[in-house]
C-alpha cells in the first residue's frame, strides 16, 4: 500500500515538509513544544469543555445576534469590526448571556482586555466592574453601527 505524501509545514514561514499525520515539521514541532510546556497541557486537560462552561449552541446563536446588532469594536478608539463577544461580568462570577452583559471587541482589544482584567498570561484577575470596559462616548442602548452611522451627521 502506498504511503501518504508529505505535506507543507503548518508554520506560516517554514519551507519544510511535515509527515502525513503531523501538523508541523520536526524543527517547528520542537519549537511549539517549547512554547507550550507540559504544565500548560495538563491545565488544558483539567479544564471543562466549552459547552460545560456555558458556551453551547444557545451561546453561539446569542453571539451571532449580538454581533449583527453591534458590528464595531467597543473600544472607543477602534473602528474595526467586532469579531469576539465578551461578558462584562464573567460567567464564573455570576454573569449571564443577557445582551446588557455583553460587549463586542475586535481580536486585539479582546486579548488586551483578557490580559488586563481576566487573568490572562498568569496575571491576577481584577474585581468585576459594573460598567463595560472602555466603551467610550457611544450611546448606552444604541448599537455600535448606529453610532458609527450617525457620527458624521453631527
Amino acid at each position: 500500500m502506498p504511503y501518504k505524501p508529505e505535506r507543507p509545514c503548518g508554520h506560516p514561514i517554514c519551507p519544510n515538509m511535515a509527515q502525513p499525520k503531523k501538523k508541523y515539521c520536526k524543527q517547528c514541532e520542537e519549537m511549539y513544544e517549547y512554547v507550550k510546556p507540559d504544565i500548560l497541557k495538563e491545565q488544558d486537560k483539567k479544564r471543562y469543555s466549552s459547552s460545560k462552561r456555558g458556551y453551547d449552541k444557545r451561546w453561539r446563536a446569542i453571539r451571532k445576534i449580538f454581533l449583527g446588532h453591534n458590528p464595531l469594536c467597543s473600544d472607543k478608539n477602534c473602528n474595526r469590526f467586532a469579531t469576539e463577544v465578551d461578558h462584562i461580568k464573567p460567567l464564573e462570577s455570576g454573569g449571564t448571556h443577557k445582551l446588557d452583559n455583553l460587549q463586542g471587541f475586535c481580536k486585539r482589544h479582546h486579548s488586551i482586555k483578557t490580559v488586563k482584567f481576566d487573568g490572562g498570561f498568569g496575571n491576577s484577575k481584577k474585581k468585576y466592574k459594573s460598567k463595560p470596559i472602555d466603551t467610550g462616548p457611544r450611546k448606552k442602548n444604541a448599537s455600535a453601527w448606529a453610532n458609527y452611522r450617525d457620527k458624521g451627521k453631527k
